[in-house]
């Protein structure tokens, strides 16, 4: 994909939840099922980070995060959108709200 953010964006593949709930009763309900619930995934993996913020200011942001690693942003942040089958969002650096490096034995990329 050649899709590069800028200013102080993020593209982020979607991280699709899988999560599964058992009721008291011994039920086990899948977020899975649900059509919209990709539509509303607020985690991904960092694709690419943009080079900077907008309107003359010269220095580059200082990301505590890097390619690779996984954000959590804010539900309705952004625009999403498809490619060759993947999901992808472009949110704004102020829209992230955390981040977790990847599972030891995984290299992030810089």
């Amino acid at each position: 994909m050649n899709i590069t953010p800028i200013h102080d964006n993020v593209l982020v593949s979607l991280v699709e939840s899988n999560k599964e709930e058992v009721s008291k009763k011994g039920i086990i309900t899948s977020l899975a099922s649900n059509d919209k619930s990709d539509a509303n995934a607020n985690k991904g993996i960092v694709i690419a980070l943009g080079a900077g913020p907008a309107y003359g200011k010269t220095e580059k942001p200082k990301y505590a995060f890097g390619v690779g690693d996984i954000i959590y942003f804010k539900e309705y942040s952004g625009i999403s959108f498809e490619n060759e089958g993947n999901k992808y969002k472009i949110i704004g650096f102020e829209d992230v709200l955390a981040f977790e490096k990847p599972e030891s034995g995984k290299q992030r990329k810089r």
